[in-house]
């Protein structure tokens, strides 16, 4: 990107296309909330991060009672500032979800390489974590989520979210198995078939993903390059209400007063 270090994920890549402003104060000026918060749904986003640690362990061949420990020692911990309600249908969620697990799959079902599990790839331009890869190139994608009316809708999101095509680019990928563990009672899991990819079809993602850090790349660092966008960043119905993090700093900017609510931003690891 434009100081020559910063990679592009497919988070990044999806903040900037919701809200090019949101993608300036997290990725360009490198800040983040300092308090986490169930209306930015933080809670759900470590969920995941939990629940694709146990999958990871899983395939590594770690012991269910080990596994399971590991899991809610994470969870607790992480999960401190959160309230009660949401943090106690998450953890039976959590619980009935890990039991699950060791009845419906083996780690040796093929599924993912235990040398290939939460495998971080990169290039000059892109970065990120999958969950996994099998032997044969094929990505295996966990998500936590709520059921939604339809399956075969659901899958096809994730089969052709900019996350699972950005993995496909990164590894050459053959193809991707979608994999679902429900946290809405009743809780269970669900394993989408395996999608092939044709070579054509890669090198036309990663020419799109390149057309994006191009568009990028040329807007450097001036914020009024960016455009805050609340369609893409702010949910407001009858039923929810979830503000974008950064409201502060696109309604004030950066001032003595704004600033204690902001830390920097760890940057993902390898």
């Amino acid at each position: 990107m434009a100081n020559g270090t910063r990679k592009l994920s497919a988070t990044g890549i999806s903040t900037f296309l919701d809200s090019p402003k949101k993608f300036y104060w997290r990725y360009i000026m490198g800040l983040a909330p300092i308090s986490m918060s169930v209306a930015s749904y933080d809670h759900d986003r470590i969920f995941g991060t939990v629940w694709a640690e146990f999958v990871d362990r899983f395939y590594k061949g770690s012991t269910e009672a080990g596994n399971v420990q590991a899991t809610f020692d994470a969870w607790d911990n992480l999960t401190d500032w959160c309230p009660e309600k949401p943090k106690e249908k998450l953890t039976k969620a959590l619980e009935a979800l890990t039991s699950k697990y060791y009845e419906t799959f083996s780690p040796d079902d093929g599924c993912r390489h235990p040398e290939k599990s939460e495998l971080w790839l990169e290039n000059d331009r892109f970065c990120g974590k999958l969950d996994g890869l099998s032997e044969e190139g094929i990505i295996h994608e966990v998500k936590s989520t709520s059921r939604a009316q339809s399956t075969n809708e659901q899958l096809w999101k994730v089969q052709n979210s900019l996350q699972v095509r950005l993995y496909a680019v990164l590894a050459k990928a053959q193809g991707s198995c979608i994999e679902f563990a429900y946290k809405d009672p009743p809780h269970g899991l669900f394993r989408g078939p395996v999608v092939m990819y044709e070579p054509d079809q890669i090198a036309l993602w990663e020419q799109e993903f390149n057309k994006i850090a191009d568009d990028i790349d040329s807007r450097g660092d001036d914020p009024y390059n960016y455009m805050c966008n609340p369609d893409g960043c702010c949910i407001v119905s009858k039923y929810t209400t979830s503000m974008c993090p950064y409201q502060l700093l696109c309604e004030q900017g950066i001032t003595d007063d704004t600033s204690i609510f902001y830390k920097t931003r760890e940057q993902r690891k390898a």
